[in-house]
């Protein structure tokens, strides 16, 4: 896990306007409960004064979600929105349609529906 300390000196000397810390994990897999500190959390995102990004959003329990919400996080959906695409435009394919427009669609409307 990302300490206080490490967070500060890498926000200090990066310059990012955005941070997400290890014990966070990229991408839609499983992520253990105890992974997820929400007391480093706040105490990250009070020592840094930038919201602290949280990844695996299908993967991190609804109650863990919107505490680290409440504590200035941000949430990454980049990865949920390409699955849904992928599952939309794999069904989309099924059929006979050649035309882009036509089987594109269900998936942008699934995107946009998220």
């Amino acid at each position: 896990m990302t300490s206080v300390e490490d967070a500060k000196r890498f926000v200090s000397e990066s310059g990012i306007d955005v941070c997400a810390g290890s014990g966070n994990i990229h991408g839609m897999v499983g992520v253990a409960k105890d992974r997820h500190s929400l007391y480093a959390v706040k105490e990250i995102a009070n020592a840094v004064g930038i919201p602290l990004v949280l990844t695996a959003l299908r993967a991190t329990p609804r109650p863990i979600l919107w505490r680290a919400l409440k504590q200035r996080c941000c949430v990454h959906i980049n990865t949920e929105l390409r699955v849904l695409y992928r599952d939309s435009l794999r069904e989309s394919l099924k059929g006979d349609e050649t035309t882009p427009y036509k089987f594109l669609t269900p998936s942008v409307d699934a995107m946009k529906s998220f």
